[in-house]
């Protein structure tokens, strides 16, 4: 997100993968990023990867983009990237925010709603279980 070029991203090909993915304006992503400011996802066995869908009707609204900049700023998540409308159909997300496992070798092993009331068990298990 701070570059603003396009770029591909490789997922970890030696321990499993998490990406939460919000939409810019999102009130529900926003408290779900909220919420995961309490995390330290370096202390975490998976990688932590989060998508912002950027729907072309947001393209110039400033302070949303600022105001979700702002939110992932407090997280400790180095993995951060904009993705635009072919990306989202590609994975085939029709809600926000929504969380992903993914296997080191790519596989998606679960897809769940991560609404901020329903986010802390996918962080709080020792295991990282993340099922729902």
């Amino acid at each position: 997100m701070d570059t603003q070029q396009p770029m591909t991203f490789e997922l970890s090909n030696s321990r499993e993968s998490v990406v939460l993915i919000t939409l810019l304006g999102c009130q529900s992503c926003e408290q779900t990023l909220k919420q995961m400011k309490m995390y330290n996802f370096n202390a975490f066995e998976f990688d932590m990867i989060v998508l912002t869908f950027l729907y072309p009707g947001v393209y110039y609204a400033d302070d949303k983009i600022a105001r979700h900049d702002a939110f992932l700023k407090e997280l400790t998540v180095s993995k951060k990237y904009i993705v635009l409308e072919e990306t989202i159909n590609q994975l085939e997300i029709t809600s926000f925010p929504t969380l992903m496992r993914i296997t080191p070798d790519g596989k998606v092993i679960g897809t769940y709603l991560a609404d901020a009331h329903q986010i802390a068990p996918h962080f709080q298990s020792s295991d990282t279980n993340i099922a729902s």
